[in-house]
């Protein structure tokens, strides 16, 4: 990733690397130590600022799309009148602050973990396959496709108990986070939707890379702020078709009432859940339910998340 996010490849070597005479940039010979910890930080830098952006940006309608998926009700215009009954602040900006923590957090990680691991891939596979770029945009592509995912995987961990904090906080019925809530142990409590996430945020990730790099590669030159925006927007929308379905499901299990609240009874599991969904409601609706207003969030979002990251890169540089 690096300073190739708004510079077609070919251009310079990534920073933190050198790259074989004669060859374009993503093809790594050794890494320049010196300079490879600050190239991460700097990643992470900026995306902690574009994760902040984000969850300004993105909030509503993520409060909107919770509702759509822990509710029995069919229409978007549920959603908004059960905001209209708590406010404004208390409805469409319901449990921001802990989304605010959890993007400041996760970006900044996802996006340092990406830039780390997409230069140790192009560094190991240029020592064992050589230079593959002439072969086509697969060898471009995958490297940041597979660190994307690695990265939203490992970054579960971390995403999951604040997601089940601002989820129980969006939803009014669900129940508070209080004794009850962590009687049981605090991995069954704080980590209840861990599958669905890990499998949303690997998934949803390698898309989510993979896409915006192979339209900065599809224009073939250097991004302007416009264009940025409308790669960083089509890549998220990549991201929620793809994870969506797991997104879905990891709502219900974390907003989940009644026994498997305090562990008496075991949790629904994420095939349980998606049989009983499709059975009761669809395929459409019992997977899919609330994609509509997630992509119309994904498309402000994603293309300011990208937009933010970029410029901060570049500042920082």
């Amino acid at each position: 990733m690096g300073d190739r996010l708004l510079h077609a490849d070919g251009e310079a070597g990534p920073r933190g690397y050198s790259s074989r005479p004669g060859t374009s940039g993503d093809v790594i010979s050794s890494p320049v130590r010196g300079s490879l910890n600050s190239n991460v930080f700097t990643a992470a830098c900026s995306g902690a600022v574009s994760g902040v952006a984000v969850a300004i940006v993105g909030h509503p309608f993520d409060t909107l799309k919770v509702r759509l998926q822990t509710s029995t009700s069919q229409l978007i215009s549920d959603g908004m009148r059960l905001s209209r009954q708590h406010g404004p602040l208390g409805g469409l900006f319901r449990g921001l602050p802990p989304q605010i923590a959890t993007q400041l957090v996760t970006s900044a990680t996802l996006f340092g973990l990406e830039d780390h691991i997409h230069r140790g891939l192009l560094y190991g596979l240029n020592r064992t396959v050589g230079n593959k770029e002439g072969e086509g945009y697969a060898w471009k592509l995958l490297p940041h496709c597979v660190a994307g995912a690695i990265a939203g995987g490992a970054l579960s961990i971390v995403t999951c108990p604040l997601e089940v904090i601002k989820c129980r906080l969006q939803v009014a019925g669900a129940p508070p986070m209080g004794p009850r809530f962590l009687h049981s142990s605090l991995p069954t409590s704080l980590w209840r939707g861990m599958h669905a996430t890990i499998l949303r945020c690997s998934l949803g990730n390698f898309a989510f890379f993979g896409i915006f790099h192979a339209s900065k590669e599809a224009y073939g030159r250097e991004l302007s702020p416009w264009e940025t925006v409308c790669a960083g927007a089509v890549a998220g929308c990549g991201y929620w078709t793809v994870g969506y379905p797991f997104d879905l499901i990891k709502s219900q299990q974390q907003c989940s009432v009644g026994d498997a609240l305090c562990g008496t009874r075991p949790l629904p599991t994420l095939s349980e859940l998606a049989k009983q969904n499709v059975r009761e409601r669809g395929l459409s609706n019992g997977l899919f339910r609330g994609l509509g207003i997630t992509l119309a969030r994904a498309v402000p979002t994603s293309g300011v998340a990208w937009l933010t990251y970029c410029t901060m890169h570049k500042w920082l540089q």
